[in-house]
């Protein structure tokens, strides 16, 4: 049953109009590049002394340096001005919980879907990955490419970033109470990211989702809950999951994220056809595994470990050695996993990661996702996006439906190549029906089909090896 929501209407607290692309301001300071402020606020601990701070720590936090009327004009030329400040906290979910089914919204976005497009794939559930089952085969064609299960990536999925040495810079979860802190660092160095946002933060906090859609970076969508896994959900509930972040990053600036990234990275070929036929692309993060031994090593920060109690300088040095170990992709860049959900994870962003990433050598790019696909801001919303053929377009199965983002490497001189699809769909979003087709797919310069991610299925023995004992030296060293 669908509870009854508070009627109370939240304000944004607007209060100029000017536009700050790179410059902030706090106070009468005017913050520039290169300048990170003072005090107990801007701070990080060291290493040793950063902990898990429980859900209720609100010491030292930062209000957004500017803020923004209505009507003012964002930095992209093409995208609308912005709209009313003013959130009525009545017309949205329950925080926290996976949304209503039967509200007009969602049936709306349900009956948008064309579900001869979607798979019919039942719920994950637990034990569906457990020891012995082959979770490799579940790759193919007719498998449902279970990334929580193997890592299994399908070409329509970004993981990587397009160039050697792009790091793509991403944050889950927020926005949270120490985002602010986050981006006054951003601000100071001339940074950007790539925020996956919470619907049931933007509800709390959408003054900072405004003050990072108007100083240019990029936003996707996080699901609304962030209560479990969308492989787990129904195809009603992923609807509603996705749909209401999606409509409240809308209400809030204005224009529509064409970014989704699936909580704990929780996505199958049905959650993948869904998230595209709503127009949102899969964003994972980069990752490798052995096909021999199931080992699976990826470009997690794991600063959420912090959070959830695990020792900071392990978990850190452990980072460093998996950051330092990117070299090895020579054709291509790749997709780091942050978040700004606390301030021990902030704090381990702005004091460690970050710092590193900047002194790196070789040097590392820093570049949000889209743009690290070499793709325009504009790219993100689908109100100024230029990209007419990425895989939110298409109508192939999600199989073997080709994508123009990813690294160069997948998407060279394509030669087509027949592939047989047998499987059910689903004729409506619990109905189903089968159908086998033929389909036309490109295979390019990735192997493995033509998937830009073929590399990250499976590693040789020699670069995962190295990888390997790199993480091996790096624990020791912290232990």
């Amino acid at each position: 049953m669908a509870k009854s929501f508070a009627t109370t209407t939240v304000s944004l607290f607007l209060l100029s109009s000017g536009l700050v692309p790179v410059l902030a301001h706090r106070g009468n300071v005017r913050l520039r590049r290169g300048e990170y402020p003072s005090g107990e606020a801007y701070t990080w601990l060291p290493l040793d002394q950063i902990h898990s701070t429980p859900d209720s720590y609100v010491s030292n936090t930062l209000p957004v340096s500017s803020s923004y009327d209505a009507g003012a004009q964002p930095t992209l030329a093409s995208a609308p001005p912005l709209p009313q400040a003013t959130l009525d906290i009545a017309a949205y979910p329950e925080l926290d919980v996976i949304p209503p089914t039967d509200s007009p919204e969602v049936k709306q976005w349900v009956d948008a879907i064309d579900w001869d497009l979607i798979p019919k794939i039942d719920p994950t559930q637990p034990g569906d990955c457990a020891p012995g089952k082959d979770a490799y085969n579940l790759r193919g064609a007719d498998g449902n490419c279970w990334w929580t299960c193997g890592q299994c990536t399908r070409d329509v999925d970004i993981s990587t970033c397009a160039n050697f040495m792009d790091y793509g810079h991403t944050y889950d979860d927020g926005p949270a109470r120490y985002t602010t802190k986050l981006l006054t660092y951003l601000e100071a160095k001339g940074q950007h990211a790539t925020f996956f946002l919470i619907g049931s933060r933007i509800r709390e906090r959408p003054e900072v989702v405004r003050y990072e859609y108007m100083t240019g970076h990029e936003l996707g969508v996080h699901t609304w809950s962030h209560a479990r896994g969308l492989t787990t959900m129904t195809n009603e509930e992923i609807v509603a999951e996705l749909g209401w972040t999606r409509k409240i990053i809308y209400d809030v600036i204005g224009v529509t994220p064409k970014l989704m990234r699936p909580p704990q990275g929780d996505i199958d070929d049905r959650v993948r056809a869904i998230s595209l036929a709503m127009g949102m692309i899969p964003v994972l993060w980069t990752g490798l595994t052995d096909e021999q031994t199931g080992l699976e090593i990826t470009w997690d920060s794991n600063d959420w470990r912090v959070h959830d109690g695990g020792n900071a300088t392990e978990i850190q040095h452990t980072w460093e050695g998996v950051l330092d170990s990117t070299t090895q992709f020579t054709d291509h860049g790749i997709v780091a996993l942050q978040h700004d959900k606390a301030p021990e994870t902030v704090d381990l962003a702005i004091g460690y990661t970050l710092p590193f990433v900047e002194n790196h050598n070789p040097p590392f790019s820093i570049k949000p996702v889209m743009q690290c696909q070499n793709r325009p801001y504009g790219d993100i919303f689908e109100e100024t996006n230029t990209n007419k053929d990425n895989p939110a377009f298409g109508t192939d199965d999600v199989a073997t439906r080709r994508s123009n983002l990813g690294y160069a490497a997948s998407h060279g001189q394509a030669t087509s190549v027949s592939l047989t699809v047998s499987r059910t769909y689903a004729s409506g979003p619990t109905g189903t029906g089968t159908r086998t087709t033929q389909q036309t797919s490109s295979t390019g310069g990735g192997g493995d089909g033509g998937a830009p991610n073929a590399a990250l299925h499976s590693s040789s023995g020699s670069s995962f090896g190295i990888l390997s004992a790199v993480l091996l030296v790096t624990y020791m060293f912290s232990m």
